[in-house]
């Protein structure tokens, strides 16, 4: 058995994207739990693209 070139599936190529995005979700919403205004919440919010659009599916959600 050859140790090391294992290939990736891309079902496990999916699933170490995932758990990477969910990791750097994590990180996103503990900067915005140490923010103190509302204010600076929503700024980092509008200029964060990852954020912005789980903010806008949690939005659509809510609206159906």
């Amino acid at each position: 058995m050859k140790s090391g070139s294992k290939k990736l599936s891309s079902i496990d190529i999916q699933r170490q994207l995932r758990h990477k995005n969910a990791t750097m979700m994590d990180h996103d919403l503990n900067e915005l739990g140490n923010e103190s205004n509302a204010a600076s919440v929503i700024e980092k919010i509008q200029a964060h693209p990852r954020l912005k659009s789980v903010v806008i599916l949690q939005k659509n959600d809510l609206a159906s």
